[in-house]
């Protein structure tokens, strides 16, 4: 269920095609480069991790490079135990790879690592049968862990970090962990620490430069509101004024400040209530802004939406 497709994200996409090409284009190059073996994208709430992650996983599924993904939620018992992510990245590399398969099913069978420790289970269960696999002309294997932070138990959670970036660092094994979280007290100093940081790629999304976030911030507005505008045109009306003009999607890329959650909420709004639609935009873009916003709490245009929701 901690699959990217599994059937709990039914309803989870990812990036709108055009979109996030920064941070896009960052991870593919790091996947064909030798090294490092880890990248950690951090970000603050509502910056568009899972949703970059999301694509990540889908791109390489793709390709038939995926090995595995792990997407952490708090919301779900199974989802948020820190003790499944090996297991659970091992049973998908077995369904990935006939061969690898065997080797886990043999190591569970002579060793049973299930009930030994993390780094025990890694070697047995991941690196060992990984290595395996002939690596002439080979692809990486990418595996995804997303929402590192919304583990029951941080401190797990950080010693995950440390198992991957010193069980990887000296291997040529072609396998690569692309990992998001918010940047968390434990998750950052460990990933800070030189131990980490010397085999770990980071970006960070909330130090990306504002105008690259806007421009693609306000292409998904477009997008999408233009979309919601087509499904129900029988109820929106683009005469005399196309609707949402460019300066609505223009005020509401400036309210988002750099969070793609406003705008994905700001769009999830709209849709719900077709006919109601153009009357709850001017009702959003109506509410006075909060000044200085960016400054003083990223989040204050974003909790005036959700009291205006509610």
């Amino acid at each position: 269920s901690a699959a990217y497709n599994s059937l709990q994200r039914d309803f989870r996409t990812g990036c709108l095609s055009g979109t996030r090409q920064y941070p896009l284009s960052a991870v593919h190059e790091w996947v064909q480069s030798p090294t490092p073996p880890l990248f950690w994208l951090n970000g603050l709430a509502g910056t568009g991790k899972t949703t970059i992650a999301h694509s990540v996983a889908e791109y390489y599924d793709e390709r038939g490079q995926l090995g595995a993904s792990f997407f952490f939620s708090r919301d779900q018992q199974d989802r948020r135990d820190t003790r499944q992510v090996i297991s659970t990245i091992a049973y998908q590399l077995g369904k990935a790879y006939p061969k690898v398969r065997e080797h886990i099913a043999a190591a569970i069978k002579n060793q049973n690592p299930l009930h030994s420790n993390s780094r025990t289970q890694f070697r047995q269960l991941i690196f060992e049968p990984l290595s395996t696999l002939s690596r002439q002309n080979s692809q990486p294997t990418v595996v995804v862990i997303d929402a590192l932070d919304e583990s029951d138990d941080h401190t797990a959670a950080a010693n995950i970090v440390e198992l991957l970036a010193t069980e990887l660092r000296d291997t040529d094994l072609p396998l690569k962990f692309f990992v998001t979280s918010r940047p968390e007290k434990d998750l950052r100093s460990k990933f800070l620490a030189e131990s980490v940081s010397s085999g770990t790629q980071t970006l960070v999304l909330h130090d990306i430069d504002i105008g690259i976030v806007q421009d693609d911030i306000k292409l998904f507005l477009q997008v999408r509101l233009t979309g919601i505008a087509k499904k129900h045109r029988d109820v929106i009306p683009q005469k005399p004024f196309k609707w949402p003009t460019e300066a609505e999607v223009d005020a509401l890329t400036e309210r988002a400040g750099g969070l793609f959650i406003f705008a994905s909420t700001v769009v999830g709004f709209l849709d719900e209530s077709s006919y109601r639609a153009p009357e709850r935009l001017s009702s959003i873009l109506n509410a006075k802004p909060t000044a200085s916003s960016s400054n003083l709490n990223p989040y204050a245009n974003l909790d005036k939406l959700y009291h205006q929701i509610l």
